[in-house]
């Protein structure tokens, strides 16, 4: 954070600004890329620290996603129509700034693909949405249903518009 002490720092601050009005409209947007990209949200769960990432929705508004959180072990092997396993947890930072796997569907918006698979069974993961918040708030959560697309625009979707924790949910 810069601070300007006195009025005579201040006007040549912004008198060299307008000089390099040009330089700025170019380095501006690098170096902001840089600043969040090394800002990352990060938070404690028990099963391990995770390095979620930043969003900014329509309205401009910034809220924090924390993708890909498994919450149970993938139904395969051993474990295919047994009741669910909990997520072992992880040492270190998992980083959580991709969507997990989409699971098994079918494809029915595209009608010549609607008999084509899409998606993998180790797709039991969430996603977290969250704004800014210093108090307890509402906490919504969404199931996916059959559409590939729903999982990754709801969450961001609600928390632009309301004080909500948002979590989508594959299953």
């Amino acid at each position: 954070i810069f601070t300007v002490k006195d009025n005579k720092t201040s006007s040549f601050c912004f008198h060299s600004l307008q000089n390099m009005h040009s330089i700025a409209v170019v380095i501006v947007p690098i170096l902001f890329r840089i600043v969040v990209s090394q800002n990352s949200p990060f938070v404690k769960i028990p099963q391990g620290d995770l390095k979620g990432k930043y969003f900014i929705t329509r309205n401009g508004r910034t809220i924090s996603g924390f993708l890909g959180i498994p919450y149970a072990e993938a139904p395969i092997g051993e474990l295919r129509f047994k009741n669910p396993k909990s997520a072992n947890g992880w040492e270190g930072v998992r980083k959580a700034d991709v969507h997990g796997n989409v699971c098994p569907q079918n494809n029915l918006l595209i009608p010549h693909l609607r008999n084509i698979t899409i998606g993998n069974e180790d797709c039991l993961y969430l996603d977290v949405y969250t704004p800014a918040v210093s108090t307890l708030i509402n906490v919504h959560i969404y199931f996916e249903k059959m559409l590939l697309i729903t999982k990754f625009k709801m969450g961001i979707k609600y928390c632009s518009s309301s004080d909500a924790i948002q979590n989508t949910i594959s299953y």
